[in-house]
């Protein structure tokens, strides 16, 4: 059995800085506070652009329809 003088401690990634809930990533809040109000809508419509990729991806998996049946016709 190995002794304890032959155990080496990982090291861990470094972390994001977090509020003091330890909950919150304050980088992101950052960068997304530094981009202007074009940037910000951008990276919504992109974001939005993925969300429904990401259903219709769930919607042929599963068979499932979630829309409302005025938009799914």
């Amino acid at each position: 059995m190995a002794s304890d003088a032959d155990f080496e401690p990982r090291t861990l990634p470094a972390f994001p800085p977090m509020d003091e809930s330890g909950w919150v990533d304050i980088s992101q809040i950052e960068y997304n506070l530094s981009l202007t109000v074009a940037q910000r809508i951008e990276q919504y419509f992109q974001w939005m652009e993925f969300v429904e990729i990401a259903r219709e991806a769930g919607r042929k998996m599963n068979g499932v329809d979630t829309r409302p049946i005025e938009a799914a016709e």
